[in-house]
Order: structure tokens, then C-alpha cells, then sequence
């Protein structure tokens, strides 16, 4: 969902009808039940569902690009762009859930929720220039819906005094 989500929303405006992805994910253990020996299907559910979903979508007449989806699999231990991904990552959850007190990761987490305030703005008044660059979106809401109104547990000091 997140990566048809995506290319909907980054790619779609530029009306592609194409698209080769080379995805690139940790090569971690994916075992999802040790004791049972049960695997994540990740490595293959992954190019076969966004194959899936854009046939789905041309079936349905919505502008979608035919994707060729390559998945491969590396240590991130020695993978800067995967390194980034986590810190990125990392920076999101703590301005999602604040569940940390080191102040990297607070100061990290800060970052992401002025990103997301500057998203709120329209698109040229904003001071990042993050629309459709970077974008939270959450699911489910009350009807089983993603939504992007999503509400962030770390606070940032806006400088403005209180009266409460």
C-alpha cells in the first residue's frame, strides 16, 4: 500500500508510463515465527504485489505507470542509503510517539514535526519546499482510510508564551 501510495503521489503528476524500481532493502532475518519456522514473504510479495496493483489500476482506468520491480538485498551495516533511510525513519517514529530521551533523537524527531507543520502550509508559502518531497500518511482512520492528518506525540517550542 505505501509503495503504490507512493508512486501515485511522487510519480503521478509526471504521467509516466513506465517505471523500472530498483528496490533496495536490508538483509535482515525475516523470520516472522522461529519456532514454527515460518519466513516473511517480503523478497517475492513484494515485485509481485506492485506488478499486481498496476495492472489493477489499468484495469480500472486510473493513470498508473507498468512497473518492473528488482528487489535486492544488502547489509545495511555497510549501505550509507540504507543507514540514511533508517535515520529518517528513526526521525519520523520519534515525531510520531516521542519514545525516546537522547537528545539526538529528540532533536531529529523536532526536524520531522517542523517538516510537518511547514506541510500543512500551502505549497508556495511553504519555507522547506517538502510538498510531495516528504509526506506522513497514516492507516486506518474511522473508515478504513488512509489519512495524512496525522497527529504527532513530540511538541516543538514555538517561542510563544503561554497563558495556560
Amino acid at each position: 500500500m505505501a509503495l503504490r501510495a507512493g508512486i501515485r503521489w511522487h510519480l503521478g503528476p509526471q504521467q509516466l508510463d513506465y517505471l523500472t524500481i530498483h528496490f533496495v532493502s536490508d538483509a535482515k532475518d525475516r523470520t516472522s515465527r522461529p519456532d514454527e519456522g515460518w519466513r516473511d514473504n517480503f523478497e517475492s510479495y513484494l515485485p509481485y504485489r506492485a506488478e499486481l496493483d498496476a495492472f489493477l489500476s489499468q484495469q480500472d482506468n486510473r493513470a498508473y505507470p507498468s512497473l518492473d520491480l528488482t528487489l535486492e538485498l544488502k547489509d545495511s551495516a555497510s549501505e550509507q542509503l540504507l543507514q540514511l533511510c533508517d535515520l529518517l525513519l528513526g526521525a519520523t517514529q520519534m515525531a510520531l510517539v516521542a519514545g525516546s530521551r537522547r537528545p539526538t533523537k529528540v532533536e531529529l524527531g523536532r526536524m520531522v514535526v517542523r517538516w510537518c507543520q511547514d506541510l500543512r502550509r500551502p505549497p508556495w508559502e511553504q519555507e522547506f519546499k517538502l510538498h510531495r518531497k516528504f509526506n506522513l500518511w497514516a492507516f486506518p482512520d474511522k473508515e478504513g482510510k488512509p489519512y495524512n492528518r496525522v497527529p504527532l506525540a513530540l511538541r516543538v517550542d514555538d517561542g510563544q508564551m503561554s497563558f495556560f
